[in-house]
């Protein structure tokens, strides 16, 4: 068994590399079902975007905890947390609508198919 000492002389991942860790852990679970265009490359990328979200809304907790903090009286520190929350919910939100672009595109694809198709039928 290790000791304290031991435990804290061991590497440890930077947090770029843990966070990559948690996008791909994540990037597992279910799509969300209206944003499933049927296209596995497109659906492959909303797992991502999936998880992209699922790793910020947990981020966001974090910072809500400790924006909650009962001995956090340091007005810098409130602020920067207040600031942080803020990216991340714009994080997500923007996350969000780019959900929902790939099943836009197909489907503005098909209406242009569609126009083309006619205006091309009319000059003949």
């Amino acid at each position: 068994m290790r000791t304290l000492d031991e435990f804290r002389k061991l590497p440890r991942a930077t947090t770029r590399e843990s966070a990559i860790a948690k996008v791909h852990l994540v990037a597992q679970q279910a799509l969300r079902q209206d944003a499933v265009t049927g296209d596995p490359n497109w659906d492959y990328f909303l797992a991502y975007i999936e998880a992209a979200i699922a790793v910020n809304e947990r981020a966001r907790a974090g910072e809500d905890i400790k924006l909650r903090d009962p001995s956090l009286v340091n007005d810098e520190k409130i602020r920067v947390l207040r600031v942080n929350i803020v990216r991340i919910d714009e994080r997500i939100a923007t996350f969000k609508e780019v959900l929902s672009l790939p099943k836009f595109l197909k489907s503005q694809g098909e209406v242009a198919r569609k126009q083309i198709a006619e205006f091309s039928a009319e000059q003949k």
